[in-house]
């Protein structure tokens, strides 16, 4: 195994390790505190916290952990028993399916729920996407509304929320309320062993030096001497990259780019045609994707095709979610880690940029809510404990001693938290026919059935005039709201 040296700035992240959310915050505990003697704590006299959740992803809420062995799960339990005894409010879940195929069945039940009158539910917790569709169709509460919520706290997180804010307003946020936000974190998987195999320098210096950038991993990839030979059959060929369907767009993120400009009254707006950066970006991702050094798969996450190719050993990168390290750790003979995705330019003062994966929870408050005290002081003590006790645990207990086991990726995965950032379009992606966002994955697709079939030029002078449409509809919904 290739030796990889500890450097002390490592040494010194293993032995502090802060614990950083979205948000740059400070060094957690993981000690199950009360309120601080100078806050005020409100009896809510047994009051019902009712979340409609996802049914794929309740788990991040429910009870479902109390008398399990799983330390994250029996945090969440606890929680909901610490918002019990602290509040005297009872923490209910209610999961209706709510993946993105299965959308209009979880926007519909929140629907009825507010058309009712029944003030049924304190919080829709769900798909980080559709529900700024919600929103705009004004099932939600305006933040203003819920006072209780510090919405610059550490646990929140800041860019999302920045992202999410519509002229001074803002319905939908994100925070440490669930574990969703960081199993959907975009990483990239490295194999060790073929990094040996191919003498490839080594990765985890390179990004603390600040020379991980996209030219870097394009000429590293193209080491692996079969991934480009078409005389080997695919089910014995290495690659130098594995990638899927989100993991492309996720690029745009990483590297900077952006999809929208602001006009003079701040709002966003599309040019006739995409700004260059983006488009020479796109066009070397092009030119890296339509060759056989990289396998492209159709699936964004828990992929059947790309997963076993990646523990089978033949391929050196993988773009794919955090949560996938599952996998990984039960099917992979050769040694991996994890690196932020790569930066533009080289340099130390440059940032590494992450994102994640559209699937993750965010929250809107219905705006059918009476209690707003009730449900901002809950929904705040929820997401503060959720990041000091149960991301907590997640990074120290799941993450870092099931599925990883260097200490070199144990850091590079506080650089993938540090940086996460979000883009206009993947957020409110829900709200176009066409996603810009998708764009770089929709094109991509068809140059590699196709090569040279579409460009994204011709792409974006397709659709940006519905785009304009659409985003000028957008702001005037957003604008009749309360």
């Amino acid at each position: 195994m290739l030796k990889r040296y500890i450097s002390l700035f490592l040494l010194f992240v293993l032995i502090v390790m802060p614990l950083v959310s979205c948000d740059k915050g400070d060094d957690q505990n993981n000690n199950n505190n009360p309120p601080s003697d100078e806050e005020t704590v409100i009896d809510f006299e047994g009051a019902d916290y009712t979340i409609l959740a996802r049914a794929e992803t309740a788990y991040e809420v429910d009870n479902s952990g109390k008398g399990t062995d799983d330390k994250v799960q029996r945090k969440i339990w606890e929680r909901n028993v610490y918002i019990k005894d602290t509040y005297n409010a009872i923490v209910e879940v209610v999961p209706v399916s709510g993946i993105w195929a299965n959308r209009t069945d979880y926007i519909a039940a929140a629907r009825a729920a507010i058309n009712s009158g029944m003030n049924e539910y304190s919080m829709f917790l769900t798909h980080g996407v559709y529900i700024q569709n919600m929103a705009m169709e004004g099932l939600g509460l305006e933040l203003s509304k819920l006072p209780q919520i510090d919405i610059d706290a550490d646990w929140w997180c800041k860019d999302y929320n920045d992202v999410s804010t519509i002229d001074g307003k803002n319905y939908v946020f994100l925070g440490d309320i669930g574990i969703t936000l960081y199993e959907n974190l975009q990483v990239i998987f490295v194999n060790w062993d073929i990094a040996e195999k191919y003498h490839v320098e080594d990765l985890y210096q390179k990004v603390l030096d600040g020379n991980w950038t996209l030219d870097e991993m394009i000429r590293l990839s193209k080491v692996v001497d079969s991934a480009e030979n078409p005389y080997i059959p695919e089910q014995e060929r290495n690659y130098g990259l594995l990638s899927n369907a989100h993991s492309v767009g996720n690029f745009a993120v990483s590297l900077n780019l952006k999809y929208t400009g602001r006009g003079e009254n701040g709002q966003r707006s599309f040019g006739t045609k995409p700004p260059k950066k983006l488009a020479d970006v796109f066009e070397t991702l092009r030119l890296w994707y339509i060759t056989d050094t990289v396998k492209y798969g159709l699936n964004s996450s828990t992929d059947k095709e790309s997963n076993p190719i990646f523990t089978e050993g033949r391929a050196l990168f993988y773009t794919q979610i955090l949560g996938e390290a599952k996998y990984m750790a039960a099917n992979m003979e050769d040694e991996y880690g994890v690196i932020p995705y790569p930066k533009y330019e080289a340099g130390k003062d440059t940032p590494y940029y992450s994102t994640t994966q559209h699937d993750l929870s965010a929250c809107l408050v219905p705006a059918s809510v009476e209690n707003t005290e009730m449900v901002g002081t809950v929904t705040e003590a929820m997401c503060k404990y959720g990041r000091e006790h149960i991301t907590y645990e997640y990074f120290e207990t799941r993450l870092k001693l099931r599925y990883f086991d260097d200490y070199q990726t144990k850091a590079m995965l506080d650089l993938v938290r540090d940086g996460l950032s979000y883009e206009f379009t993947e957020v409110f992606g829900g709200i176009f026919s066409v996603n810009p966002y998708d764009s770089f994955e929709n094109v991509m697709y068809k140059n590699i059935i196709s090569p040279h079939s579409e460009t994204l030029p011709f792409h974006w002078q397709t659709n940006a005039g519905i785009w304009r449409n659409e985003l000028k509809t957008m702001y005037e919904n957003f604008a009749k709201l309360d």
